[in-house]
């Protein structure tokens, strides 16, 4: 539990550095195998996807169920590279490639971690009116092998919904998560 509070510390300080104005807003949640965070500045929004666990694969999708949301889904390669695939779910199938999503999704290299002891991955989407983020999760032990979006995927281990608040502001000051260290 200490390494999750840890690591909050140090993406919120990290995303407080880059704000002009000090305030970061967002929201995070944390299942079993995943937590996802959502920061909000102006003009973008950055989500975090950090593995709890063994990963080959990590998603979020936007909607409220897997059937129809826009996911990006992405995993580490053994070149060192990350790939980013953006997909639409017709339904308890595969994800196809989405060749025109709504937003699109980049990689955001400085909460990109692959290590023996942390997994995060973090993609960029252009920020948009909601505030109240209806999202699905999922991750998979089984790396695709492939650096090509397009790469077939193997069925998640594991998936959920969830909702961020993306108008909260986290504290700059982290002051509680300073008291469990």
């Amino acid at each position: 539990m200490i390494w999750r509070f840890s690591l909050i510390f140090l993406v919120l300080s990290l995303v407080a550095r880059q704000s002009h104005a000090g305030n970061v807003q967002g929201d995070n949640f944390c299942g079993d195998l995943m937590c996802t965070t959502a920061f909000v500045n102006s003009t973008a929004i950055t989500y975090q996807m950090t593995a709890l666990t063994q990963m080959g694969w990590m998603a979020v999708g936007f909607g409220t169920q897997m059937t129809d949301a826009k996911m990006v889904i992405m995993w580490p390669n053994s070149d060192g590279s990350i790939s980013l695939s953006q997909r639409t779910a017709t339904g308890h199938v595969e994800p196809v490639p989405d060749p025109s999503p709504p937003r699109i999704a980049t990689t955001y290299q400085p909460l990109t971690t692959i290590s023996s002891t942390m997994n995060t991955l973090s993609f960029t989407v252009p920020k948009d009116d909601t505030v109240n983020q209806s999202a699905v999760w999922a991750l998979s032990f089984t790396n695709p092998d492939s650096t090509s979006p397009n790469a077939s995927l193997i069925i998640h281990n594991d998936s959920g919904a969830f909702t961020l608040n993306l108008s909260k502001e986290f504290d700059p000051n982290i002051t509680q998560i300073r008291e469990w260290l």
